[in-house]
């Protein structure tokens, strides 16, 4: 059964403020950088790319890079089929990939994740232990690739970038 509209702005907004406790709460020196796009009526469109841009100054170090995926109850699929694309700041192409994450359990149905209320939220790697080429600005694009113009139940893409420890 869908949720009210104003029934989804509360779920948003205690959502929101769990985030904002959580992160208050928990600081990381390894969290380089952190952040979320929302997708209006959270429906993903097939043309929608979502930019994150942030900076290396420390090419020694290795690094992870995770997937971010907030979605509703109301996503139709098990799976989500995401394009990554890092590039440095001369539009050169890094790294560029196809990947699948799991979002419920194929055979229940029951969410992976994180949840409250009807939100869930998810951390898969995009890449682990990388090396950046050189200091700079980068932009890591997001795309979703499930073959339907747009995709409803998927709240917020995002990106996390922390350095590996001891590496």
């Amino acid at each position: 059964m869908r949720t009210t509209l104003l029934g989804r702005k509360f779920t948003s907004l205690i959502c929101l403020c769990g985030l904002c406790l959580a992160l208050l709460s928990s600081c990381d020196d390894s969290r380089l950088y952190d952040d979320y796009h929302d997708f209006d009526d959270q429906v993903w469109p097939i043309d929608s790319v979502q930019r994150f841009t942030f900076s290396i100054s420390d090419t020694s170090q290795k690094y992870r890079l995770y997937h971010l995926v907030r979605n509703s109850a109301d996503y139709s699929y098990y799976n989500l089929f995401i394009k990554f694309t890092l590039e440095d700041s001369l539009h050169q192409v890094i790294q560029s990939e196809l990947q699948e994450v799991i979002l419920f359990d194929p055979k229940t149905g029951n969410p992976y994740g994180s949840g409250l209320g009807d939100i869930f939220s998810h951390e898969f790697p995009a890449l682990e232990g990388f090396a950046f080429p050189h200091e700079g600005g980068f932009t890591f694009s997001v795309q979703q690739y499930m073959r339907t113009q747009a995709l409803p139940g998927i709240q917020s893409i995002g990106l996390r970038v922390e350095t590996v420890a001891g590496e």
